[in-house]
């Protein structure tokens, strides 16, 4: 039986219990994108990371948020059988309101979600390129 087929019967099998269960099979981590306020949020839910993995920059109007590591390489003697999970680099983007004070975003990262708040302005910013220090 394929991996997904699989993936597919046993959420019907525990249909009241497979609401929890999320893949990353289009290789991205789930995002969620929240207006507060006074200011937006992007969570991006990828555990197991450190923040060093992370890199998140505004250009223009966009906020990029990627992630880029290797990871070890199987080693000698060890094959997997079943793998799940793996860590996989990402790059997602998202066109920001005009009413963002780009200077001032700043992102978080514990507990397996990155956590980019970005501040509402009345007042049109209008800056180029530049990398956010994640704290």
């Amino acid at each position: 039986m394929r991996h997904r087929e699989w993936v597919r019967t046993l959420s019907e099998m525990f249909n009241d219990f497979s609401d929890g269960i999320e893949t990353f099979s289009s290789g991205y981590p789930k995002v969620n994108t929240i207006e507060e306020t006074d200011n937006f949020r992007v969570d991006v839910y990828y555990p197991g990371l450190k923040k060093e993995n992370f890199k998140i920059k505004v250009e223009d109007k966009r906020l990029l948020i990627s992630s880029n590591f290797s990871e070890k390489k199987e080693e000698s003697g060890e094959r997997y059988h079943f793998r799940e999970f793996s860590k996989r680099d990402f790059a997602r983007s998202f066109i920001l309101p005009d009413e963002v004070i780009k200077k001032d975003i700043k992102a978080s990262y514990e507990d397996g979600v990155l956590k980019v708040i970005i501040p509402k302005d009345k007042v049109k910013e209008k800056q180029s390129k530049f990398e956010i220090n994640i704290e």
